[in-house]
């Protein structure tokens, strides 16, 4: 082998996400778009599911509580995401946001 071919070292794969083209003429809110990107990004690609909570969902895209609440709930009228509520011992934990597929690209 040569020299050159022993001291490759591949390179790290990138850190990103595909949205599909569709998602800029569906007349999402500026807040809807950041809130649908970051649950996009942030899903169990098997599942589509993510648990994270509205506090860290909403310091991750750099808004209240309230407003990621208010978007969240906008988000599911609309069809982008399905949030079902978790329980343990008949007490509501946190929510599972699922990030419906037939509106993102695999």
């Amino acid at each position: 082998m040569s020299a050159n071919r022993e001291a490759y070292q591949p390179k790290p794969r990138p850190n990103y996400f595909y949205l599909p083209n569709e998602i800029f003429r569906d007349g999402l809110t500026p807040y809807e778009f950041v809130v649908y990107s970051f649950l996009i990004s942030a899903r169990d690609k098997v599942t589509d599911q993510s648990y994270w909570s509205v506090g860290n969902i909403a310091k991750n895209c750099c808004m209240c509580k309230n407003t990621c609440r208010k978007v969240l709930h906008s988000l599911e009228s609309k069809g982008y995401v399905d949030i079902s509520n978790r329980y343990r011992d008949h007490v509501q934990q946190t929510n599972t946001y699922t990030v419906m597929r037939d509106h993102f690209g695999k």
